[in-house]
């Protein structure tokens, strides 16, 4: 969670779900094939993901 404070982030995050302005597979989590790596990587970084998942069963 970096550098956020967990006792306001996690029930603010809760309460978007909550409300269904949070789809948690899509909006936090995202697959990316093995190739796709520095793509992950550059999106985590810019804050388009919080969570790449790299499926190595794509390979």
């Amino acid at each position: 969670m970096g550098d956020s404070y967990p006792s306001i982030t996690i029930p603010y995050m809760v309460d978007l779900f909550k409300q269904g302005k949070l789809e948690i597979l899509k909006d936090i989590i995202k697959e990316y094939n093995p190739e796709d790596m520095n793509q992950a990587v550059e999106d985590s970084l810019k804050g388009v993901t919080l969570k790449p998942v790299i499926d190595w069963e794509k390979v």
